[in-house]
């Protein structure tokens, strides 16, 4: 799985850049393991909260599924001002078999 940074602190010599990691997970991993992996991948002291969209052609597409920890969604609403009233799944039970996801699948 290739995965790319879409925002968040890095360092000036990374500043305005395409960065991309690319990793290997099996159908049994859940998102949250898949965005610890991501974490440590980039270097990532802190674990922020975080979230998927799967099934759109870009973030946040309306037709989008979002799977993340329920404690942050009303964070996460006040943050990026689109509104969910809640999760399609929780990114802790969450895996990777059960999207469904195809090759190429943005996730």
């Amino acid at each position: 799985m290739d995965g790319y940074i879409a925002g968040g602190p890095v360092s000036d010599k990374f500043a305005n850049k395409r960065i991309a990691r690319t990793i290997e997970f099996r159908c049994d991993n859940t998102l949250a393991q898949v965005h610890e992996a991501y974490r440590i991948a980039y270097d990532r002291a802190e674990d922020r909260p975080y979230e998927f969209n799967v099934g759109g052609k870009k973030r946040f597409a309306p037709e989008n599924k979002n799977y993340g920890l329920p404690e942050f969604l009303q964070q996460r609403n006040k943050s990026i001002g689109k509104k969910l009233k809640k999760y399609d799944g929780d990114a802790r039970t969450t895996t990777l078999a059960s999207l469904g996801l195809n090759i190429h699948q943005p996730l």
